[in-house]
């Protein structure tokens, strides 16, 4: 496979142009989604003069989705002519504004945006986890320069993830899933360690950062000092606290099926603020171990380059007691069971601190 520095073909061969000076690090922060990325996202935003004072600059969607890197963060089958001219316009954008930084003696730049691997819809309509991740990153990751020394990405167990994504889904228009759909999303072969694998051979020079969505999704600061390799804001740093871009709970998803006249006996109520959980019980502990593997993989050691949170020197079975007991504390099972009607395509101051807390 050929790596992202390279580029690929003669697109790649322009990307390959754009890079960030020698004395500015970027971070790419890649997700993924329903992982706490909006509660991050305005926490960079919200302190942005702060981190600023910092030598730390954050891209965040506000600015990743106004057209900086059109033609960039898209489906790689779908590339046509027209979007590869714009995608090299975005490139010659990004390297202006990476010149820019640099001319402000900017030390670090932290680009949040999830879209760079896929889509929650594209993920639903495979029934498997970012099928396109690599040409994704392929297509993306030289726009931003050869200096990355950072990518992030953060993970949450299967059957909340997919719950998560489901309700995300439902709240736009899209139709319950039946019982094959719910099996095949149970059963799908994508796995985190799998995804967390493939960005680290694409980037071999690279530090990969992997945290649990069940940790950190609360804290923001956390995962700021994670990215930046120390840096951390002061107590009492502006932030708004509670969650962000959550998806409808039980009771809301209740109210929206039955508005378009798909509620019923097979929606009961549910307690407004309960997580919607489709899964069944034998599926969810399917999908908990094979989490919980993956966080057993990351803890153990995984590579040398990449960096997992949370984790102390101890045994495999300790190893998988915490993990279960972090997912127990972050569990919220409620809901309406899915009825069994066809599935519809889905088409629509600062400190400095340390890394103590990662291995």
């Amino acid at each position: 496979m050929q790596r992202p520095g390279n580029g690929t073909g003669a697109f790649g061969s322009v990307l390959s142009l754009s890079r960030a000076g020698p004395d500015m690090d970027i971070i790419v922060h890649l997700g993924a989604h329903r992982s706490a990325t909006t509660t991050l996202q305005r926490y960079l935003a919200r302190n942005a003069p702060a981190l600023r004072g910092a030598g730390v600059e954050s891209w965040t969607p506000p600015l990743t989705r106004d057209g900086r890197f059109a033609g960039l963060i898209q489906k790689p089958s779908k590339s046509t002519p027209l979007l590869d001219d714009l995608a090299r316009r975005s490139v010659n954008r990004v390297r202006l504004e990476l010149d820019r930084l640099e001319r402000r003696a900017t030390r670090q730049l932290i680009v949040s945006e999830e879209n760079i691997i896929g889509a929650i819809l594209s993920n639903l309509r495979a029934g498997r986890l970012y099928p396109d991740l690599t040409e994704r990153l392929v297509r993306f990751v030289p726009a931003v320069g050869g200096r990355t020394t950072r990518l992030a990405i953060g993970l949450r167990s299967y059957d909340s993830y997919w719950a998560s994504a489901l309700a995300y889904a439902i709240g736009r228009g899209f139709p319950a899933p039946d019982a094959d759909v719910l099996h095949q999303l149970a059963t799908q072969p994508r796995s985190w360690r799998a995804i967390v694998a493939e960005i680290a051979e694409l980037c071999p020079d690279t530090q990969i950062i992997v945290w649990p969505f069940e940790a950190l999704a609360g804290e923001p600061s956390r995962q700021v000092e994670l990215l930046t390799g120390g840096i951390c804001l002061a107590s009492g740093t502006a932030w708004q606290a509670g969650r962000h871009n959550v998806g409808p709970d039980a009771a809301a998803l209740n109210t929206i099926l039955e508005a378009r006249g798909e509620g019923g006996p097979a929606y009961p109520p549910a307690e407004a603020g309960r997580h919607w959980m489709p899964f069944d019980p034998a599926q969810r502990a399917r999908m908990r171990a094979r989490y919980i593997e993956d966080l057993d993989w990351l803890a153990s050691g995984a590579g040398h380059q990449i960096r997992f949170f949370g984790t102390e020197q101890d045994t495999a079975d300790q190893r998988r007691v915490r993990h279960t007991r972090m997912l127990d504390r972050a569990s919220e099972v409620s809901g309406f069971a899915a009825s069994a009607r066809a599935w519809t395509p889905l088409n629509g101051g600062q400190g400095i601190g340390n890394e103590r807390r990662m291995v």
